[in-house]
């Protein structure tokens, strides 16, 4: 089971599965990407967010972030990302 989900997860990069559902609220929706997740507590600090965005370890549905300023835009239908190697989110507007 490990081997399938490691192939899965880090070789054919499907994250469907493994991603935890967040619901947003409109009112963080004015900030950037890291001040999102700093609210979500989606990391331990500010500071690593900043870092993992800076040096590529944040995306968005796919899409490497590097813009540490950066607005958060969350369609209807949501979106999926990504922070460091195995941090999986699915963030869907309420």
């Amino acid at each position: 089971k490990a081997e399938n989900n490691f192939y899965h997860v880090v070789q054919q990069k499907n994250i469907s599965g493994e991603a935890e559902k967040i619901v947003v609220s409109s009112e963080l929706l004015n900030g950037s990407w890291m001040d999102l997740c700093s609210e979500l507590n989606l990391c331990k600090s500010k500071s690593e967010i900043r870092r993992l965005i800076q040096q590529g370890g944040f995306s968005v549905n796919q899409q490497q972030m590097k813009d540490i300023n950066a607005i958060v835009e969350i369609p209807a239908e949501g979106v999926h990302i990504k922070i460091g190697k195995r941090k999986f989110y699915n963030l869907v507007l309420k």
